[in-house]
């Protein structure tokens, strides 16, 4: 997303513009990545993509942690090679502004992180943006990544559809 936010009357606008933003390039490697089993997992949260950063819980742990397994199934391992901005990044944002991520946490006291692949650009006066890389996600365990072709996994985090199967904490679901 790219623009620039003037508060009106309590609303915020944003004002987009246009630019020249050049795309990663994915291709498939012969990487490999650890699959966990369901036993492998003691819990998993998403941390939301709204600016308060919030924590969810799943409505029923058992059933998101095989629908998230089973979306996993069809990942393939690639290989992004992310292009580089030349202008210095600028612009302060007063709370988180990426995608979602989820968290899944295993028995070891191990987690495995995974988001929507993106890249951040600066490509105006004054601000940056965020790319994303369709159907590509960021496998993180350790401090090690891969990239992951898995277009139902990304769409399930870029475009929220997680929400219906996760809850504040406190909150009746």
């Amino acid at each position: 997303m790219r623009g620039l936010l003037f508060p009106l009357s309590g609303v915020f606008l944003i004002l987009t513009g246009c630019g020249s933003v050049p795309k990663a390039t994915v291709t498939p490697t012969q990487a490999t990545f650890r699959m966990p089993k369901v036993t492998d997992i003691n819990s998993l949260n998403i941390e939301s993509d709204y600016p308060s950063r919030a924590t969810l819980l799943p409505n029923d742990p058992k059933t998101a942690i095989k629908n998230v397994l089973t979306m996993l199934q069809a990942a393939q391992p690639v290989s992004v090679q992310f292009p580089h901005s030349k202008k210095k990044l600028s612009g302060e944002s007063s709370g988180y502004t990426g995608p979602a991520t989820l968290n899944l946490h295993l028995n070891a006291s191990e987690d495995l992180m995974i988001t929507p692949a993106y890249f951040i650009w600066s490509a105006w006066q004054g601000g940056f943006d965020y790319h994303y890389v369709n159907g590509v996600v960021e496998y993180r365990e350790d401090e090690s990544v891969i990239y992951l072709r898995d277009v139902s996994l990304y769409n399930w985090l870029k475009q929220d559809r997680w929400k219906s199967q996760f809850h504040m904490p406190g909150q009746n679901h």
